[in-house]
């Protein structure tokens, strides 16, 4: 006997959202741009000032292009829980959230002066138009705004996760032939506007 339905033909969602159809599958295709810090205590809810827009493979307005990412990256958002139990027989009461924490770890490709600039490693000109001189390791807490974009190969849909202020942790690494800065980026708590709780980060969605 043949069976089909929506559960054994996998059928995709019909349901149209606020951003129309629902993606098929998202395949994306991603960039990362860098700015220096906005508010952690004032930052837009629904608009972020001048790049709250669809990029439509431009650079936003404000920001700068990091380059060329090794692959899409990866965002992780943790949310750990605690229990609470009573009694010899441990008896679950509550469960209550015990840590939260978010973090967006990506690989940049196109290494050279303009991009260990922009990700706030102390360089110095040696000779005007041939040789900048980094001294690696001078360098405090390196602390930036992040906009990563997301473009759905499949549809156009657009994904951007925005921080204001993200603490940067560099390092460098050769893989497949190339030599790569990894970046991994902790996204601390932050109060938009018109918020009276605080995120870790925004995602906004673009049709």
């Amino acid at each position: 006997m043949s069976i089909s339905n929506n559960f054994t033909t996998q059928k995709p969602l019909t349901i149209l959202g606020n951003t129309g159809n629902q993606v098929l599958n998202a395949i994306p295709a991603s960039r990362v741009f860098i700015k220096d810090v906005d508010s952690t205590t004032a930052t837009p809810l629904d608009s972020y000032v001048a790049y709250s827009f669809k990029t439509n493979g431009q650079t936003p307005s404000g920001w700068s292009d990091a380059g060329i990412m090794d692959t899409p990256g990866k965002l992780t958002y943790k949310k750990n829980e605690k229990k609470v139990e009573t009694g010899i027989d441990k008896v679950i009461r509550a469960v209550y959230a015990e840590s939260k924490e978010a973090t967006l770890d990506f690989d940049l490709v196109q290494i050279d002066d303009y991009l260990l600039s922009l990700l706030g490693f102390n360089g110095s000109v040696a000779t005007a138009g041939s040789s900048m001189n980094f001294l690696v390791g001078q360098e405090d807490v390196i602390q930036k705004a992040l906009l990563c974009v997301y473009v759905n190969k499949l549809d156009g849909k657009e994904f951007q996760v925005y921080h204001p202020a993200a603490y940067l942790n560099c390092t460098f690494d050769m893989a497949n032939q190339k030599m790569l800065v990894k970046v991994s980026a902790e996204l601390v708590p932050f109060t938009p506007i018109g918020a009276t709780s605080e995120a870790l980060f925004a995602l906004t969605i673009f049709a």
